[in-house]
């Protein structure tokens, strides 16, 4: 089950689901505590819950990829496409509003880096499929 073929969407678990609770299960309380910002009004609470959510979500679609091979390519995909779209998102704003906090910019990278290694991933074991087909 656990595999080198899974190493990209395990790290992203192990990342994504403490940070789902960072975000969203106490916001006005946590948020303080690891960022120069709070979630003080309804809305601002509300955004961050669902932000909760949405990464609990996304990181139970990596669990089905690990335990059911038929969901692996469509769960590496979404993980390419979550970790790449946050890591550029996270570089559009160092670009308009300038460099962020050490945790954010470790973010970042890590980020980035999660998005290439599914790239790699897809591509290696679509290359290793071909040649067993």
């Amino acid at each position: 089950m656990i595999s080198l073929k899974n190493l990209h969407l395990l790290i992203s678990i192990v990342v994504v689901v403490p940070a789902a609770f960072i975000y969203g299960w106490d916001p006005a309380n946590v948020l303080p505590t690891f960022f120069d910002f709070s979630a003080e009004t309804t809305d601002q609470k509300n955004i961050f819950r669902a932000l909760m959510i949405f990464y609990l979500t996304i990181s139970a679609f990596w669990i089905i990829g690990i335990v059911r091979r038929d969901y692996w390519h469509a769960a590496s995909l979404s993980n390419f496409v979550f970790m790449g779209g946050l890591g550029i998102g996270r570089l559009f704003s160092i670009i308009v509003d300038g460099t962020p906090s050490a945790l954010f910019s470790i973010g970042t990278y890590g980020e980035l880096i999660l998005a290439l290694y599914a790239a790699y991933q897809l591509r290696l074991y679509n290359i290793e499929n071909k040649k067993t087909h």
